[in-house]
Order: structure tokens, then C-alpha cells, then sequence
């Protein structure tokens, strides 16, 4: 488990003081793939390069695996970090080694004999993908290869977690979706917590179960993948959200609502999971003396579970529709009212 309390560090920039972070609290568990998102200098890789003690925090505490590593000696850190593998957005790999070479440098330096560090990178060759590149130089490889590669060395030292530096955003869309796979396999298979820092909230959906959105140094909402997708709470987390899950109504048709003078209730609805299949609609309008127009639907998968958002136009009597807003909370459906 990584436990993050109340961390803060400022740097200076130009003669000027900037905090990078504000008594950031996180708390990521055993198997997470944990996602932490913010547009650049929200203090994301700042928070990042804690937990493997690259940054010092001036105050508060970090405790990676029960060992408070903010408060450790270069020394007392070597077994720590060997817990601990990174991937970086650029790669990082040795332009003058071969792919071979690159991932067998942290079983090297941490006196690992010849045939063990052998076996263990063929097998990472192979995990990877990538068994027929093992004498190919950096500079023959796609992003997509590099990538894997810096993957593949990461995991060298067999360690409990992965850090990952925008780790796709040098890729293209379709090279970044099989990283992504790969990492999601990573995590299933190998059972090695991944902390994920990104700008791109589609990363959030793909490959997340819990997600931190950071602004200005500071955590402003955190929670499960699905909850914050659901319902955000932030302005910045509704922004994040509405890229992937849009949820407005289109002007002209917000004017044309305004002009009509019958009675009725726009209802915004969430269906997570089990509930996407339910016929929620039919079981409304069987039941109910009420018209039902849906004005907007999006279904979307996040982490795994589906998620589906509506905007529905109710008209009829009042009291009528009132129970079928009486309906959906003892259905446990998430159900708000818009106005116009």
C-alpha cells in the first residue's frame, strides 16, 4: 500500500515561489491502478516522483509497503526503490545498448548472475512482446516497441509497483490502447500495483479503478473510477468528464424547451453496471401516465463496467411525475433534475 499524507513541496522558479503541493492525502491500495490526472503543472509528477523518493517532501510523510521512504537515506532507499519500477513518457532507454542490453541493466547493477539475468530477459522479451528485437538498437523501434521495452525494463527487478510518467502521450491513439492492454495486464496477471500520471482522461477510463484529479498543487476530488465519472463534483472533474461522457443539451434545443408551456421535468439518469441492461424506460411508461422523450443517451466502458448516461423529458401531471422521481430513488437509481 502507498499512504500519502498531508505531503507539500515548493519550488523555486525565477525568483519566485511556486507550490508544486499542497497537503496532498492519497491512500492507494494492494492491486490499484490508481490514476492520478491534471493539466500541466497541477503537481502530478511532482506526487509521483515521492513515492519513489526522487522528490523530498518538506512536510508530511510517504509510506510505500510500510517503510516511510520520505524520511530514508540514499542507502536505506536501494531495497525500497527495487520495489519500485518507473516508465517515463520518452522512454529513457540507452540509444548505444541493444533492446538486450537495456532491460538487463537493472538485473546488472543489482549483481544478478549471467544465466538468471538471461532467463529473465527472454522472458520479459516474450511478456512484452517483443522476442524477435533482442539485438535491435533504440533507434530501430517504434514508440510503440520503445515503450514496451522501458516496460520490460521496468520490470526487471520484479517489483510491487509500477510508476508511469504520461507514459502514453508520445504515442499515437491505437499504439497508446495496446500499452494500455499490456499495463491492464500487467496489473491482472502480475498482481503489481500501477500509479498512473496523465493529462488524457481517456487513460482514466481505460485502465483505472481509482482516479485523484489535481489542480494548483492540490487533490480537488478523489475517488472510484466510476463514482467520479458518474457525478462529478469539481468544475475541472465535470471538464475532464464531459470529453468522454458528454452530457449537455444542444442550445437550440434548450430553446425550444423554454417555449413550451405543458408541464414536465428534464431528469438526468446514470445506470451503472447490471443497471445498463435494465428496460428502465418501458418499466416507466407501463406504469406510469407520463410521456417519456429521451434527449440525450451515451453508454461508455470505464475500468471495465459500463456506464450509461440519459436526459429524458417527462410531461404530465405534476404529481404524476413526482412519482416517477419517487421511482427511481427506491430503485437506487442516480437520478437528478436539470433546469434550462
Amino acid at each position: 500500500m502507498i499512504s500519502i499524507e498531508k505531503v507539500s513541496k515548493k519550488f523555486t522558479s525565477r525568483g519566485q515561489e511556486v507550490k508544486a503541493l499542497d497537503e496532498v492525502s492519497l491512500t492507494i491500495n494492494d492491486g490499484d491502478i490508481f490514476g492520478i490526472i491534471g493539466f500541466s503543472g497541477a503537481g502530478k509528477s511532482t506526487l509521483l516522483r515521492m513515492i519513489n523518493a526522487l522528490e523530498k517532501p518538506e512536510s508530511g510523510s510517504v509510506t510505500v509497503n510500510n517503510v516511510e521512504v520520505s524520511s530514508l537515506s540514499y542507502r536505506a532507499l536501494r531495497p525500497v526503490r527495487h520495489e519500485i519500477g518507473m516508465i517515463f513518457q520518452q522512454f529513457n532507454l540507452l540509444n548505444t545498448r541493444t533492446v538486450y542490453e537495456n532491460i538487463a541493466l537493472p538485473c546488472i547493477m543489482a549483481h544478478q548472475n549471467r544465466q538468471e539475468v538471461k532467463r529473465k530477459v527472454s522472458d520479459l522479451l516474450s511478456y512484452v512482446g517483443l522476442a524477435d528485437k533482442a539485438q535491435s538498437y533504440p533507434d530501430q523501434l517504434s514508440g510503440g516497441q520503445k515503450q514496451r521495452v522501458g516496460i520490460a525494463r521496468a520490470l526487471a527487478t520484479s517489483p510491487s509497483i509500477l510508476l508511469c510518467d504520461e507514459a502514453t502521450s508520445a504515442l499515437d491513439p491505437d499504439t497508446s490502447s495496446s500499452i494500455l492492454q499490456l499495463l491492464r495486464k500487467i496489473n491482472r496477471e502480475l498482481e503489481i500495483t500501477i500509479v498512473f500520471v496523465t493529462h488524457d482522461i481517456n487513460v482514466i477510463k481505460k485502465i483505472c479503478n481509482k482516479v485523484a484529479v489535481m489542480e494548483s498543487g492540490r487533490v480537488i476530488e478523489q475517488g472510484d473510477v466510476v463514482e467520479v465519472f458518474s457525478n462529478p463534483q469539481h468544475a475541472l472533474t465535470r471538464k475532464f468528464v464531459a470529453t468522454v461522457i458528454p452530457e449537455d443539451i444542444p442550445e437550440n434545443l434548450q430553446k425550444t424547451l423554454k417555449a413550451e408551456t405543458a408541464p414536465c421535468s428534464l431528469i438526468k439518469i446514470r445506470l451503472a453496471d447490471r443497471q445498463t441492461t435494465r428496460p428502465l424506460i418501458w418499466e416507466i411508461n407501463k406504469r406510469f401516465d407520463v410521456c417519456s422523450n429521451v434527449l440525450f443517451a451515451s453508454v461508455t466502458e470505464i475500468g471495465g463496467i459500463v456506464l450509461s448516461v440519459m436526459i429524458i423529458r417527462y410531461s404530465g401531471d405534476p404529481e404524476v411525475i413526482k412519482k416517477v422521481k419517487d421511482f427511481f430513488t427506491k430503485n437506487s437509481i442516480d437520478w437528478q433534475e436539470l433546469t434550462l
